[in-house]
């Protein structure tokens, strides 16, 4: 019994993983636009990304759905925003020039 489990358990996360590649390969280029405005932390509605990444509104849902199941986005108050978690690991992962996400340095002669 729970080797079945542990097995449809496996298949969902491959499932989704899967539903991931694919939506990267159709608007991989658009999510980085989409984490750039969504790191303000403020609320945003679907029409507005929409808008901002040139994309059409079922795109942009479509986009906005997996990374919610992927745990990168939080909805509530009439819209979506980064979750805070999602927010530190950009900021500790990306160049310090990549698009403006800014990262914390050290004043020289600080250790």
């Amino acid at each position: 019994m729970d080797e079945e489990v542990t097995q449809r358990a496996y298949e969902g996360v491959k499932i989704v993983e899967e539903e991931a590649f694919e939506m990267m390969k159709r608007i991989g280029f658009k999510i980085d636009e989409i984490y750039e405005i969504l790191k303000d932390l403020k609320w945003h509605d679907a029409e507005e990304i929409s808008r901002k990444v040139s994309l059409p509104q079922p795109k942009v849902r479509e986009a906005l759905k997996l990374m919610a199941s992927l745990g990168h986005i939080e909805y509530g108050r009439g819209g979506m925003r980064i979750d805070h978690k999602t927010l530190g690991w950009l900021r500790a992962t990306v160049p310090p020039t990549r698009r403006g996400l800014k990262c914390q340095r050290r004043p020289k002669g600080r250790k």
